[in-house]
């Protein structure tokens, strides 16, 4: 478990709104067909890579958040630090202002940094998204931040039963969980609201979404979990794949299973793949962890996730409560055509009105 709070931004900048080729192969058929009058729509933001990014930076400034990770220009590495540096942001944001230069700092699609903090609780991985061109309609940019529990950090040589031991406090009942929760997630959200405060203060806005929620993390194979972690340090935009935080990921992949093992309610949470994927997500409506067989680490995984695969499932208890409706059950021949006027093979007449020629015998 970890939480992800995400702030969406929608800067006070003149927006164009263009014609841009479809995506969809029937609507791209009919753009060629109609030289272009068939098309989508995009808005173009009109800020400058360099602006924005000043403006940002004065926002984490402000928060002592300076410790950049990764900045990319339409994926391409400007900054990349594999060892940890500090205080690096404002080196990195002079060395961008050198190699792109005011030219191509116009002519962009994506801008990405990942930087990294620390307070007392959280380890705290930042990611932000800045898109040039985006629907009609959306915000442009967009701060992911995860907070990693600092009480929960693994070690070369920390096992499963160390962390498991060292959270069996938190799970010994029903309301020791949630006030746990409760005070973790005041914490985070009162980081969330800071630096939501901070960047109307730095960055002309029109209007900023802030969203907060817990995320766990549903693991594929109830085995080799440290083997597994261990192969997502390739993996680029997996938590683990930055520096320093490959032992703050453990626990996480833990925490659902020890959910299961006490029977922790759960609410208002996402659930997501080892990969960070959306699975689904629960409501105010709680469920008990030991009954649901999505959260039960003994059952396969795929056979678990296929109900909540398909694209437009999102809530737990709707997806649940359309499975059950799906398909007729034996009971549903009950009150059917097929059963109460069946037509006898011998005289043709419904079988409820045969007078016993014994063909319906």
């Amino acid at each position: 478990m970890f939480f992800k709070g995400t702030l969406t931004i929608d800067p006070s900048q003149i927006t164009k709104i263009e014609r841009v080729k479809p995506k969809k192969a029937f609507k791209r058929l009919l753009y060629f067909m109609t030289s272009g009058k068939v098309s989508d729509k995009e808005e173009r933001e009109t800020f400058t890579a360099i602006s924005i990014l000043q403006q940002i930076n004065g926002v984490f400034l402000h928060n002592s958040v300076n410790n950049l990770v990764r900045l990319a220009h339409d994926d391409i590495d400007i900054y990349f630090d594999k060892e940890g540096k500090k205080n690096d942001l404002k080196d990195a944001l002079d060395r961008y202002e050198i190699e792109i230069g005011d030219s191509m700092s116009h002519h962009f699609q994506t801008i990405q940094m990942v930087l990294e903090h620390d307070d007392t609780t959280f380890k705290y991985l930042i990611e932000v998204q800045v898109n040039k061109n985006h629907a009609v309609g959306e915000y442009p940019i967009e701060i992911t931040i995860s907070g990693f529990l600092k009480e929960f950090k693994s070690h070369d040589f920390t096992s499963e039963l160390d962390i498991k031991a060292n959270a069996r406090n938190i799970f010994v009942t029903k309301g020791r969980y949630d006030e746990y929760l409760n005070e973790k997630k005041a914490l985070f959200e009162g980081f969330m609201s800071q630096l939501k405060m901070d960047i109307m203060k730095f960055i002309k806005v029109d209007d900023v979404k802030l969203e907060v929620k817990p995320t766990l993390v549903l693991t594929k194979n109830k085995k080799e979990k440290t083997k597994r972690l261990k192969e997502k340090h390739t993996q680029v935009g997996h938590p683990s794949y930055y520096y320093g935080f490959d032992n703050f990921i453990l626990y996480t992949w833990l925490w659902t299973d020890m959910c299961h093992e006490h029977g922790v309610h759960v609410d208002n949470v996402e659930i997501v793949s080892e990969d960070g994927e959306h699975i689904t997500e629960i409501g105010s409506e709680s469920v008990d962890a030991s009954e649901s067989d999505l959260m039960d680490p003994d059952q396969d995984y795929d056979t678990r996730t296929s109900s909540f695969s398909d694209e437009g499932t999102n809530d737990y208890h709707d997806t649940l409560a359309a499975d059950s409706s799906d398909g007729g059950g034996w009971f549903d021949s009950w009150g059917s055509d097929s059963w109460g006027d069946s037509s006898c093979s011998s005289c043709g007449s419904s079988c409820s009105s045969c007078g016993g020629c014994g063909g319906c015998s």
